[in-house]
């Protein structure tokens, strides 16, 4: 489990060690189920030699379902997609058997959210202690970088109220004066020291993207008020 794994005309191979000449030595992976003593033996992604024969017949379908496994996981990695966008897009291309195969769409999201985290920082306690990185809210317009955090309530000395932050681009503001404001707000993906990502969208030649987003530390109607009184300044 989470080891390097080779897929091979339907078969598949685990890695046991480097040989003496580095090439990687891979057994098959029903050696124990099968007493299979086949060997694989790789240079680079090249295949230098197979050694010995399998005892047993090619599962098709478990090696379909091993390919589509590790891209599922590569593309959680390196396209930046949602889990169930990746996972759509992968079982779009496997057959029926191969989709029964794989593990259910919930236990891959949190296969693919515990993978991803580790290139991501560790969350504070609070959102109080949350310190942002000034190259994380710095970003590149044309030529030029811009601050996009454009409130934090933690700035303000005489305020003990809880932290609201606000997000945007100063030159998006012009579009709220359309007059037609829409919000929404998220609760389920936001990190656990937040309650909620509150997004104001407006409305302009017909459609409806989003302007700012603020991070809220609950759901009162205090807070809402904070964040209109703040977006008014």
């Amino acid at each position: 489990k989470g080891k390097p794994m080779v897929v091979f005309d339907n078969h598949t191979y685990n890695f046991v060690q480097d040989a003496v000449n580095g090439n990687k030595i891979w057994a098959c992976s029903k050696r124990r189920t099968h007493k299979c003593k086949c060997r694989l033996y790789t240079d680079g992604e090249v295949i230098v030699s197979i050694r010995s024969d399998h005892t047993h017949e090619p599962d098709h379908a478990a090696a379909k379902t091993k390919i589509a496994y590790n891209e599922i996981k590569e593309m959680a990695s390196t396209t930046g997609l949602k889990p169930s966008q990746v996972i759509s897009e992968v079982h779009a291309k496997c057959d029926a058997e191969c989709i029964t195969r794989l593990p259910i769409p919930d236990n891959i999201r949190r296969t693919l959210y515990n993978k991803t985290s580790k290139n991501r920082p560790n969350l504070p306690d609070t959102l109080e202690n949350w310190e942002i990185p000034e190259d994380c809210v710095e970003v590149k317009f044309g030529d030029e970088f811009h601050n996009v955090l454009l409130f934090d309530s933690k700035d303000d000395a005489n305020s003990n109220d809880p932290r609201i932050l606000i997000f945007g681009h100063l030159s998006q503001l012009r579009v709220l004066e359309s007059g037609v404001w829409l919000v929404d707000g998220t609760f389920d993906y936001v990190p656990t020291i937040a309650a909620q990502l509150l997004t104001l969208h407006a409305y302009t030649f017909d459609v409806c993207p989003p302007i700012l987003y603020a991070i809220l530390p609950d759901k009162s109607q205090a807070t809402y008020c904070r964040m209109w009184v703040l977006l008014k300044r």
